[in-house]
């Protein structure tokens, strides 16, 4: 057993890697910055990209004698390096091959599907299902007297709905689909302040009339015609994908639309970032620790403003 993949990753090393403090310091290279919540107290900690904090042991382990290990080997060994390759491309700021493009469909779609957010946001649907059809029947003493073994079999149904995920070729033709009929920009970020990002990076939120609409928010990726979907690919760079403009000829699409890349002004990025403040679940991640700082500062301030 000791060299089986049980400590997984459901957020990435490869992507981890990205925001290393220093990459060209040898004994800073695989460290990053991480802000949570621990009981009461907002933490921010240097945290190696092996870290118990980014690893579940056994998260993708199925129950299988002839390979129990099956979906772990397929992202070690057919996802995550596509996202090297993503990156040795972008970093050139050149137009990017169709081989990139279908690579980075495939990034945006298995890490939203992988992710502990999704088990677990799966994990609650079950949960208010269990409630809505057991209470009126039991009352709540009786369901809560049942509710330990509720939560295992919950749990236990959202890992089946995600491991089927993983297979589900209607549902990445789907995704591919949506996504393939936006339009795709590359934003940089300003001088020495970087995109913040998160154990569930990226997320969807309506733009109108130049506006972000905060009330659309979603951590979750849109396909639908108004979303705007951004996904933080580095501490430099963000991917918007986005509605075509108005008179985009039909026939444009993600293969072969001309990609183009954008610096932002410091407004901007706060947007970006506030909004990944607003959509994360267990951790947020950057390089630099001032920016952690300055979420801990929003945090405290927020919760000092409730006790008032």
């Amino acid at each position: 057993m000791k060299n089986q993949p049980v400590l997984q990753h459901d957020l990435p090393a490869t992507y981890l890697r990205r925001f290393a403090i220093d990459p060209n310091n040898k004994k800073l290279r695989s460290l990053i910055w991480c802000f949570r919540k621990v009981h009461d107290k907002y933490m921010i900690e240097q945290k190696s990209v092996t870290s118990n904090l980014f690893t579940t042991e056994n998260f993708y382990t199925v129950d299988s004698d002839e390979d129990p290990f099956a979906i772990e080997n397929f992202f070690a060994k057919e996802v995550e390096p596509r996202f090297e390759m993503i990156m040795k491309e972008i970093s050139k700021e050149k137009d990017l091959t169709r081989e990139c493009r279908t690579n980075i469909i495939l990034w945006l779609h298995y890490n939203k599907l992988r992710n502990s957010f999704n088990r677990n946001h799966i994990q609650k649907m079950y949960d208010m299902s269990s409630m809505v059809s057991l209470v009126p029947k039991i009352g709540i003493k009786g369901f809560n007297e049942l509710k330990p073994e509720l939560d295992k079999h919950n749990l236990q149904n959202a890992k089946h709905i995600q491991f089927s995920s993983f297979i589900d070729k209607n549902l990445l033709e789907t995704f591919e689909k949506g996504i393939s009929a936006k339009h795709w920009l590359f934003l940089k970020s300003p001088n020495d302040t970087p995109f913040l990002s998160s154990d569930n990076p990226g997320f969807s939120v309506h733009i109108e009339e130049d506006e972000i609409n905060f009330k659309t928010l979603s951590p979750s990726f849109s396909t639908n015609a108004a979303a705007t979907n951004y996904f933080i690919l580095s501490p430099q760079y963000c991917l918007v994908i986005s509605p075509f403009y108005k008179d985009t000829p039909i026939e444009i699409n993600s293969s072969n639309q001309v990609m183009e890349f954008k610096k932002i002004g410091q407004q901007h990025l706060d947007i970006i970032n506030f909004c990944t403040i607003r959509t994360f679940s267990k951790y947020l991640i950057s390089n630099k620790e001032e920016m952690l700082l300055k979420v801990k500062a929003f945090f405290i301030k927020q919760a000092n403003h409730k006790t008032k």
